[in-house]
């Protein structure tokens, strides 16, 4: 008998591994059950595990260790005792007092952390976490899991880019049981069907629409347009013109405006916005085929925001195809540009993650907006988001793309457009500042959207 074969035995025994008739979270009926929160009562056999996964560590020195909250917390506490691996802690969810952070513990951006889960089914829980240490700046040098269900959470974040190494999989396990008596035939055989029909359906299950598709079931006109620009154009990429004048936003467009498929403005910071002026750029977006989207981030009560939208020096809803909304305040911003956008002529955007590595939006916010979005998607295309897994009937923006910054100083996070693409699951990205502070505009552009769509081809 081997030591893991020892130490699976030992989870056996104390009910770690359970087999029979159990609802998962997700409602799904499955043959067996872990749960290693059992393992933080017995310190030896806690330790016997911390050093099976340190034994898993790949080349290279890791500089951090997280767990997963919250049973691999006590995991990954042992660990970092037990090599001397620095530990930092990722919260749940955010308290509202005190610092605030999602991160805490003691570390700089661009260190390598091991990341510990203890079971890994889907994938999308570690996902969550993944996306927290990645907005501090933290780089995810490899992923270890006590346990894969095999239901395609490994496969899917190898896929993505991750180091990820589990200590057994439940087919290992069930074959140990077996052979030492613990598990019959006919009980092996149903976990092992259950496994690869999961498995079956999951992969089935997590494959996004390609744009391709979207032109057939596109929801709305304005998903339609942006799709089939995008497919005409062969660029995925969102221009952000933080600019303050007219003119410097009409050079930024003859420049780049071949190479995008929308362009992001805040008129409210135009210093010299007209709409007239606005006319003119309506009529080069039609010439260079580009959408115009407005980043408004409507917060405010249905009445105010729709004021917003449809009023003031603006008048947002006479020129903007797309537009941003917060739904913090609820429904009431989506509902105003619904009822007020003329034909359908402006979807929502709403905004679920910022790139901000600070972001308020945690796991619970993020449930809460997604069930508003749901009851509204009528009118909405695309969610602004990063690493949080979006519904496929909506597209997905990511912004903060830059292929050479880390982050601002002021709280702004950074990725490449790969890693936005592979790994958050963006179909847009949105680029600012690595384009309209380049010292060639058209360069980068044409760099960003050659980058960008050659990544989208290997989703």
């Amino acid at each position: 008998m081997t030591a893991k074969e020892a130490f699976l035995l030992e989870m056996y025994e104390l009910d770690i591994i359970k087999f029979g008739r159990f609802t998962l979270k997700s409602g799904i009926e499955s043959p067996f059950y872990i749960d290693l929160r059992g393992l933080a009562s017995n310190p030896t056999l806690l330790k016997t595990l911390s050093q099976h996964l340190l034994e898993l560590l790949p080349d290279g020195d890791a500089q951090l260790i997280c767990g997963v909250p919250y049973a691999a917390l006590p995991i990954a506490t042992v660990m970092s005792i037990t090599s001397g691996i620095p530990l930092v802690i990722k919260r749940k969810e955010n308290k509202g007092y005190g610092t605030q952070k999602m991160v805490e513990g003691v570390y700089e951006a661009g260190q390598g952390c091991l990341l510990v889960e203890d079971v890994v089914t889907s994938g999308k829980s570690l996902l969550e976490t993944i996306d927290e240490l990645e907005r501090a700046g933290i780089v995810i040098q490899a992923i270890l899991v006590v346990i894969d269900r095999e239901q395609g959470g490994k496969k899917w974040l190898r896929a993505k880019g991750y180091n990820i190494h589990a200590l057994f999989g439940i087919t290992e396990a069930v074959a140990v049981f077996n052979r030492y008596g613990k598990l019959d035939k006919a009980a092996a055989e149903s976990v092992l069907r259950f496994v690869r029909h999961s498995h079956a359906t999951s992969a089935q299950a997590e494959k996004r629409p390609c744009l391709a598709d979207r032109t057939r079931t596109a929801h709305h006109p304005v998903m339609k347009k942006l799709v089939e620009t995008a497919l005409e154009k062969e660029t995925n990429l969102i221009c952000a013109a933080d600019l303050t004048t007219a003119d410097a936003v009409f050079a930024l467009v003859g420049q780049v405006g071949d190479h995008i498929c929308a362009l992001k403005l805040h008129a409210d910071i135009v210093e010299d916005f007209s709409l007239e002026w606005m006319q003119e750029l309506r009529a080069l977006a039609a010439q260079k085929k580009f959408l115009l989207f407005a980043d408004r981030k409507l917060a405010d009560i249905g009445h105010t925001a729709g004021l917003q939208f449809s009023g003031g020096v603006h008048q947002i809803a006479t020129w903007a195809e797309l537009i941003t909304a917060h739904v913090v305040a609820g429904a009431g911003s989506i509902q105003a540009i619904k009822s007020q956008a003329t034909d359908r002529q402006t979807a929502v955007v709403p905004i679920l993650q910022m790139s901000t590595v600070d972001t308020l939006t945690d796991s619970d916010y993020l449930k809460k907006a997604l069930n508003v979005i749901h009851q509204h998607g009528d009118s909405i295309v695309a969610i602004v988001a990063q690493g949080a897994a979006i519904p496929p009937r909506f597209l997905k923006f990511t912004p903060g793309v830059h292929s050479a910054a880390q982050g601002d100083g002021s709280g702004q996070g950074y990725h490449s457009s790969r890693h936005a693409i592979l790994n958050h699951g963006a179909d847009f990205i949105i680029v600012g500042r690595g384009i309209y502070r380049s010292e060639n505009p058209k360069s980068a552009a044409i760099s960003y959207q050659k980058k960008g769509w050659e990544a989208l081809k290997e989703v």
